[in-house]
């Protein structure tokens, strides 16, 4: 009596041949951001600083106040990591702002030539549409370039 629906999966209803793929419509679509790289210094500092911590600890003898005595050179390594990312941010825009550029180039041209095939298209209508015109107009008053006989 009360009997729930069988569901069909739509994919089985249509089958594969009649599936659509809907393509991109944004000439912008396919522009992607570009992922930011370590910097030089930052994978140095990570490669050497156990290194530097030991070297400072055996040729020193640090007690319980110098329990910071690496921050200086930690905030200094990060000072100079984020200066080099600002390098490629700048970089990672100026690419980007060259792929918009050149799209934008290449639709200028395409529009370009499209627009002087409607140039021509459109000297060739007005011609035929002048000829017809004075087909129409023969000998009628609206004729043009007519003598007239003065009255």
């Amino acid at each position: 009596l009360f009997r729930r629906k069988q569901r069909t999966n739509c994919m089985d209803t249509f089958g594969e041949e009649n599936v659509i793929t809907i393509k991109p419509y944004a000439p912008h679509q396919n522009l992607s951001p570009v992922n930011y790289t370590e910097t030089k210094t930052m994978s140095e500092f990570k490669r050497s600083f156990a290194r530097q911590v030991k070297y400072f600890l055996d040729n020193t003898s640090p007690d319980e106040y110098n329990p910071t005595f690496a921050d200086s050179l930690i905030v200094k390594v990060k000072e100079q990591a984020v200066a080099e990312l600002e390098v490629q941010r700048a970089e990672h825009i100026r690419c980007i702002e060259r792929s918009i550029c050149s799209l934008w180039k290449g639709d200028a041209v395409f529009y370009e030539r499209l627009l002087e095939q409607y140039n021509t298209e459109f000297e060739k209508r007005n011609a035929e549409l002048k000829k017809l015109k004075a087909v129409f107009q023969k000998n009628t008053a609206l004729e043009e370039n007519v003598e007239r006989s003065s009255y």
